[in-house]
């Protein structure tokens, strides 16, 4: 069995989160472009690190992944001093296993608590944040955790709006008014492939709000595991943003959410006018961390140069 073969045997053993799970690596990062680090003992593999080679010497993180890092599976009788030293000698094993690169930059999963092997590596630490709803079972419960605005917005939206799935021949328009929220930077097709491969695989679906002539008012489209939910992306209809709409998609995804899994991710955002509006929705705040390093001489330069200038690099 080649390293592959064994991850995908290891991910039907296990509860991995949906953003590691080979599925997703293939349709996010495409089927040649993404590796996995194995740590392993006497022959049994003790934790995983898969990673998207974006080009060469560059690990990052595939469009629309939230998160990534380290999965650490560990026995339900083990004590904490123990699972400490467990975690940290798989962690730096997976860091030992990963291939020479000269830039890795990577999202934990907000159940990675430990960051520490890394830090002992010379990789730098960048704390961000989402919001989670950690039980959406009785929708009802849910709601009632609704700010009040949110409740009168809901009202006022259900009056005109109809939320169902987007066809295919209407994913085009959820393009393009992702594009025109400048949240774009993949294809079509690769949304397209994206949207088509979750909902073969029951593992995602999108929700958009249409009026009573087929107005497409905004849409969102979520991906779910056995553990949570994700509000993966959503983009308002310019000239629509009046009419709560958004609102009523994520209010219906929960309540749809609620027969598939336990928690809801809004998926975070550390711009504020975004942070607000998911906290409105009575979500918990959670950190999670963003960790990278540079070993390129070169390139800490161009960096530096691109973070004076106030340029993103992913």
């Amino acid at each position: 069995m080649d390293i592959r073969e064994r991850y995908e045997k290891f991910c039907q053993e296990h509860d991995v989160p949906l953003f590691i799970k080979p599925l997703w690596l293939d349709i996010s990062c495409g089927p040649d472009k993404w590796g996995v680090a194995l740590a392993e003992k006497k022959g049994r593999i003790t934790g995983v690190l898969p990673y998207f080679l974006k080009r060469r010497g560059f690990i990052s993180m595939p469009p629309l992944t939230p998160y990534m890092g380290p999965f650490i599976p560990f026995p339900d009788d083990m004590k904490y001093v123990k699972r400490l030293s467990h975690e940290h000698a798989v962690m730096e094993e997976l860091i030992n296993k990963l291939p020479h690169f000269r830039y890795f930059n990577q999202r934990f999963h907000h159940g990675i608590k430990n960051w520490l092997p890394f830090y002992w590596n010379n990789f730098k630490q960048t704390t961000r944040y989402t919001y989670r709803l950690e039980d959406v079972s009785d929708p009802v419960e849910v709601f009632e955790g609704f700010k009040n605005n949110v409740k009168r917005n809901l009202k006022k939206a259900d009056s005109g709006l109809t939320v169902r799935s987007m066809k295919d021949d209407e994913l085009p328009h959820f393009y393009k008014i992702i594009k025109q929220n400048n949240r774009a930077h993949y294809s079509f097709e690769y949304l397209q492939n994206m949207i088509k491969t979750c909902r073969e695989n029951h593992c995602g679906e999108t929700y958009a709000a249409f009026d009573e002539t087929d107005r497409l008012y905004a849409a969102i489209f979520m991906v779910w595991d056995n553990r949570s939910a994700y509000y993966l992306l959503g983009a308002r209809n310019p000239g629509f943003e009046t009419h709560q709409a958004m609102s009523l998609n994520i209010w219906t995804a929960i309540q749809e959410m609620s027969g598939k899994t336990k928690a809801f991710d809004f998926e975070g955002s550390m711009i504020e006018p975004v942070e607000r509006y998911f906290r409105t929705y009575g979500a918990k705040q959670y950190r999670y961390m963003h960790v990278h390093k540079i070993n390129n001489t070169f390139l800490k330069l161009a960096m530096c140069v691109a973070g004076a200038l106030n340029i993103k690099y992913q």
